[in-house]
């Protein structure tokens, strides 16, 4: 099938409207391929990873009236089960290039999908996932993926996800809706900008070791394939943030080479400090990205403005997802502190990045001077002075805890 190409992050009633008319579709075929049939011929192992748990997860995401409850929750519950293993079934038969149905199961990939638990445990999540936003019509991920523990297998749940993607539809001969795989894409991006950089996720150890989870050692095909998505959308959500803040700002608008810088911080970034993501939201670090550009060029625009921009352009993000952010560890201890996104530009962001975006624009004092000349209101310090930090101490640059990886 084909997949969204642009950020989905708002779900309205249609949404889920049609979602759970996929899901009557997918039960009516379901009746007549019980999903306990599918596997008869793998070994029982393979499945049985904690279901009871899941299970639970369902009748905690239920709508109706208590009498209703049990009834609702079993029928997710078996439905999650059987898009589970359908999707299952069309990874294992693209693996071995055969059907699974001839029952030749001897195959090694075949044996080593069907016994790598924490790829089938996060498939079980992201089934669990879609049959609650199916009932629902609520965008509730992570919360399901936390109940459940799952949310520190980030990368495992990004690759489930895309493997429902792949086969949930030919597996099951019925076309997804466009809400299941806005929803599934969803979950793909709240792992890129935010589930994946927390303390505790399998990617440290994927980029630390390269392995972990179900990114075998030396194996950097997932990790690749994982920071190429996280560089196309940080581009994507940089350059509508640099679009939206020069549609408020007159003099952001005469400078054309705005946007190409403020993607180039972030390629920056990305490529050469990518430390800085941890425990931190991709968009706190577009925001410093942004903010930082103007500032090179020497326009008056507040921190508030961007984080506005950002805010109205991708309406899931929260005030509180700027209002959290991991900074230097101070007055003698080991342990970070924390504070908003502004601390975290002053403290962090601009002691590691600034003498790059110097280096990017070492004319600036004279391209302010042309573009700005008059223009006393438009035209701000042309210095990058830090804004007024919240906290009083005086932050180093913060250590790199990841060297980059080498090719």
């Amino acid at each position: 099938m084909e997949v969204p190409n642009q950020e989905v992050t708002s779900f309205d009633h249609s949404f889920g409207e049609e979602a759970r008319e996929w899901l009557a579709t997918v039960s009516a075929v379901m009746e007549k391929t019980p999903a306990g049939k599918l596997f008869s011929l793998l070994q029982p192992s393979i499945t049985a990873f904690h279901w009871q748990d899941y299970h639970q997860a369902s009748a905690g995401h239920t709508d109706g009236g208590s009498s209703s409850i049990s009834d609702q929750a079993s029928y997710l519950s078996r439905c999650a089960l059987y898009i589970y293993y359908r999707v299952l079934q069309g990874l294992l038969s693209n693996a071995a290039n055969k059907h699974i149905r001839t029952g030749s199961t001897s195959d090694a990939r075949v044996i080593a999908l069907a016994s790598n638990q924490p790829l089938q445990l996060a498939l079980l999540t992201c089934a669990v996932e879609v049959t609650c936003f199916c009932s629902t019509g609520l965008a509730s991920f992570p919360c399901i993926a936390s109940a459940l523990g799952q949310a520190p297998a980030a990368l495992e749940l990004w690759e489930a996800a895309h493997h429902f993607l792949c086969y949930l539809a030919p597996e099951t001969a019925t076309p997804m809706a466009a809400s299941v795989a806005s929803y599934l894409m969803f979950m793909r991006i709240r792992v890129i900008e935010d589930l994946a950089w927390r303390t505790g996720s399998t990617l440290y150890s994927a980029i630390r070791y390269g392995g972990g989870g179900s990114c075998k050692q030396g194996d950097y095909a997932l990790l690749t394939a994982f920071l190429d998505s996280l560089a196309v959308l940080a581009r994507t959500r940089v350059s509508a943030t640099a679009a939206g803040v020069i549609s408020q700002n007159t003099a952001l608008s005469k400078l054309v080479a705005f946007p190409e810088d403020c993607v180039w911080l972030m390629d920056a970034v990305l490529q050469e400090h990518l430390d800085l993501l941890f425990n931190q939201h991709l968009s706190s670090l577009v925001a410093c990205c942004v903010y930082s550009i103007a500032r090179a060029h020497g326009v008056a625009l507040s921190f508030k403005r961007v984080v506005d921009v950002i805010m109205s352009t991708f309406p899931h993000h929260a005030a509180e997802t700027f209002r959290h952010a991991e900074l230097h560890p101070g007055n003698g201890s080991n342990q970070p502190q924390h504070g908003d996104t502004r601390q975290l530009y002053n403290q962090v962001f601009l002691p590691r990045m600034d003498k790059l975006v110097q280096h990017r624009i070492p004319e600036m004092q004279q391209n302010i001077q042309d573009t700005f000349a008059g223009n006393s209101k438009q035209q701000g310090d042309p210095g990058r002075r830090p804004l007024k930090s919240l906290s009083a101490n005086d932050m180093n640059t913060r250590p790199s805890r990841f060297r980059r990886m080498q090719a």
